[in-house]
């Protein structure tokens, strides 16, 4: 058997119930990419925090600022007060080195309810500091705990990228209701798929980053694809929403939605997404994927095969897996 036919993520689902784990609560995630002067994400951060708390507030949600923190290394953070003042000396970080990161979050308390948090995450790359990604992510508890539904949440995620793309200097956005990996700096299309941090990132302005629910193209995607006239068009024929946004230096820019509510996005509403977007996605041929399932399509072919729950899938088992390495120093 090859890699790229063995399910993965049948085998990781598998291995983790027998493990007593649960799978992860969907998450109403937002994933954006910029690309802009290397002292943006510091000017943008305090208007990103406050056009979420205005549209948070528009739900319903009354959040408490629980914790900011900023550094060069996440392994020993910097701590600030979560204040205006605040939110502007840890952006100051950015502009300082490759890898900055910010972390904001916010906390909804309830005693009948589970503990709700929002997390707002903005890192420049490791490679450019003129490339910068931020992810806004939460699960459905936070908006039921303010008496609303993750379907209002999603159309505040869509106001929320709409009203930062210009100051943030959005090339793509992504939005969606799901698993999202958090161990990894990519969007789910590339965590699937073979594609580098670095490639995804630097050519963010003209191959988005995956296909979601919520899908801003900036003006690189939509010239691609033959200018709006042509993607509206398109749109109407797959039976998406188009919408326009003030992109900035980056319009003219749409927010192309593949349903009318997060919840309610199908895999053929989600297919519709992808027939979009096919002409100008990054491609690669799928190898291996295991974790717990993503909102990706598999490529004709592969992960169709099951594999032992007790193999080790990680080490070589696989046809065409290269053997392991031994270490003949010593001989």
């Amino acid at each position: 058997m090859l890699r790229r036919e063995a399910d993965g993520v049948a085998w990781y689902v598998a291995r983790a119930t027998a493990a007593g784990r649960t799978p992860p609560e969907p998450e109403l995630g937002l994933f954006w990419t910029s690309h802009s002067d290397p002292r943006r994400p510091g000017e943008a951060a305090r208007a990103v925090v406050e056009v979420i708390e205005e549209e948070l507030a528009r739900v319903g949600a009354q959040l408490h600022r629980e914790q900011l923190s900023s550094g060069l290394s996440m392994d020993s953070p910097s701590v600030y007060r979560f204040s205006g003042p605040g939110i502007e000396k840890a952006a100051s970080v950015f502009g300082l080195g490759t890898s900055a990161r910010l972390f904001a979050m916010w906390t909804w308390p309830s005693d009948d309810r589970p503990h709700s948090s929002l997390v707002l995450t903005v890192e420049s790359s490791a490679w450019d500091q003129s490339r910068w990604n931020g992810r806004l992510r939460t699960t459905r508890h936070l908006f039921e705990a303010a008496g609303s539904s993750v379907d209002e949440g999603g159309a505040a995620w869509a106001r929320i990228m709409s009203r930062i793309s210009a100051p943030t200097a959005a090339v793509w956005a992504g939005i969606g209701l799901g698993y999202w990996p958090q161990d990894m700096r990519s969007p789910p299309y590339e965590c699937y798929y073979p594609i580098r941090e670095e490639e995804g990132e630097s050519r963010a302005d003209r191959n988005p980053r995956g296909y979601h629910w919520g899908n801003l193209l900036s003006k690189g995607h939509v010239a691609a694809l033959g200018g709006v006239g042509a993607v509206e068009e398109r749109c109407r024929e797959l039976g998406l929403t188009a919408e326009p946004v003030d992109a900035g230096t980056h319009a003219p820019a749409l927010l192309v939605r593949g349903a009318k509510t997060v919840s309610t996005l199908t895999d053929e509403r989600l297919g519709a997404v992808r027939d979009l977007l096919d002409p100008i996605l990054i491609r690669r041929d799928y190898i291996w994927y295991a974790g717990w399932p993503v909102q990706v399509f598999k490529q004709p072919g592969t992960a169709h095969r099951e594999i032992p729950v007790t193999s080790d899938a990680d080490r070589w088992i696989f046809d065409d897996d290269e053997p392991p390495s031994t270490d003949d120093d010593d001989g």
